[in-house]
């Protein structure tokens, strides 16, 4: 008996804190609604994430989206499987620990621009190599051609002084 009231206390009060928290939340929801009709802004879910009770159900879930290549197509995905009437992407979510959380809010476009523009300025600068590269070829060659000389007869068989004193007259 005794057990079976404190029991019923324990579940009475876990119910209230229940109605409560669903009541936060619902007035959380129409602040936030009201607040995106008031800034007149259309918001989409770009993303969201599932929790499962159970490992069967998110076995099933994940395998009931995954289509033959051929239905994974715009025309052939099944009806059924659509929101909103768009295919759905489904896919294990990383860890939290793992998720860059400000990163979020950069949508896939301004990412895939990001990575153009990353790409791009990477092969200025490879191209800025390579003809550094060539013009320091160049250089070199006309320099090498302009100062060449053939050395006076007999400059091998002088000694190291008058070698020295030779190349000095002629600088």
């Amino acid at each position: 008996g005794g057990s079976n009231k404190a029991s019923e206390k324990r579940l009475k009060k876990l119910l209230a804190e229940r109605m409560d928290l669903t009541a936060r939340i619902r007035l959380a929801d129409e602040e936030r609604e009201k607040a995106i009709k008031d800034s007149g802004q259309q918001t989409d879910a770009v993303q969201g994430y599932v929790t499962f009770q159970t490992e069967s159900a998110f076995i099933n879930a994940v395998s009931a989206y995954q289509v033959s290549w051929i239905q994974s197509l715009g025309c052939c995905y099944p009806t059924r499987l659509r929101l909103g009437g768009r295919k759905l992407r489904i896919s294990q979510a990383p860890e939290p620990s793992t998720i860059q959380w400000e990163n979020l809010e950069y949508s896939s476009r301004s990412r895939f621009f990001r990575q153009c523009l990353t790409a791009a300025i990477a092969l200025v600068a490879v191209c800025i190599s390579i003809a550094f590269t060539f013009l320091a070829r160049d250089f070199r060659a006309e320099t090498l051609e302009a100062t060449a000389r053939p050395c006076p007869g007999g400059y091998y068989d002088l000694d190291t002084e008058q070698q020295k004193d030779i190349v000095a007259q002629d600088i």
